[in-house]
């Protein structure tokens, strides 16, 4: 059987990230033995706190101080999230840019994606998602990235010269197959497909994750972006249903005091608030995805 391994944000402390990466092992180990390729990109460890200097460690020590309740909360979340990593994925031994060539001899396949795995942005400019550590025949993508980003100059050349050696080049937006199409790239690769997620059903992500049903009548929110709209939406359906709210933001100080904050959060907690939900209201796709899934009510990316 071929040893595959998967290329991902799977570190990264947000719920979409974390339940892409385990939807995509899921299905592969159908077929493959696979795993998370465990890799540490400096970017992303420092974003989410992974690693921290000495002198950023004490500010972490003097912020959690000043804002106990609110740092104690991001703590718990984190533990959550690695919870759930160690529970839920099977992973590979660490990788970080100076050891990754030695994944070579350990995997016959790399897979690269989902999520915005080759916006440089986000990554630092690590083009280790690119797969420039693997020969030609082990590269494929499934459901990759660019986000945002537009390649230009310097990154466009290596960008095109990256991608001549993948076997296969499944993106997750239109825009992507554009971009690759600018690169002169093969354009029957470049073929969009679903994210991760909706390659489980309903019943398959209850099951798998021993997800609670306990529909109590409620309003859930979950902004992951500043969108002033939602919070005002929310509060003219509490006051219409009489129902309570739930949320979990990037924003607390900006939710209205009469909502509740779910604390501690993981990908479990989110999957639950939005299964049981009468009303999903969120700025984030992969909020929107699970509403769907789970056949959901639920109101995307309000915006004035």
């Amino acid at each position: 059987m071929k040893k595959t391994a998967i290329i991902t944000f799977h570190r990264a402390m947000n719920c979409g990230a974390m339940l892409q990466a385990y939807a995509l092992q899921q299905i592969l180990s159908t077929k493959y033995y696979t795993d998370i390729l465990d890799y540490r990109c400096e970017e992303i460890e420092y974003v989410y706190g992974y690693k921290r200097t000495l002198k950023e460690r004490v500010k972490d020590v003097a912020r959690w101080i000043l804002r106990y309740r609110r740092m104690k909360a991001t703590q718990l979340c984190k533990k959550r999230f690695i919870e759930f990593s160690k529970q839920y994925f099977i992973s590979s031994r660490a990788y970080r840019k100076t050891t990754i060539c030695e994944a070579d001899a350990e995997y016959d396949v790399f897979v690269a994606g989902s999520d915005q795995i080759w916006n440089l942005k986000l990554t630092g400019h690590d083009w280790t998602y690119f797969l420039d550590f693997a020969p030609p025949s082990k590269r494929y993508s499934y459901a990759a990235s660019f986000g945002s980003l537009m390649l230009a100059g310097e990154d466009k050349e290596r960008a095109r010269a990256e991608f001549s050696k993948f076997n296969s080049l499944l993106v997750r937006e239109k825009s992507g197959t554009e971009i690759l199409k600018g690169l002169g790239c093969d354009i029957t690769c470049g073929k969009v497909v679903s994210d991760p997620v909706f390659l489980l059903n309903k019943q398959e992500w209850i099951n798998k994750l021993n997800l609670t049903k306990n529909p109590n009548g409620y309003i859930f929110i979950y902004v992951v972006a500043r969108q002033t709209n939602s919070m005002e939406f929310a509060r003219k359906m509490a006051q219409k249903t009489g129902k309570p709210v739930y949320y979990i933001s990037l924003y607390p100080s900006e939710c209205d005091k009469s909502f509740k904050q779910v604390v501690p959060a993981g990908p479990v907690e989110f999957l639950e608030y939005i299964l049981n939900a009468d009303l999903v209201i969120t700025t984030s796709f992969h909020a929107m995805a699970f509403s769907l899934i789970f056949n959901t009510s639920f109101v995307y990316d309000l915006d004035k």
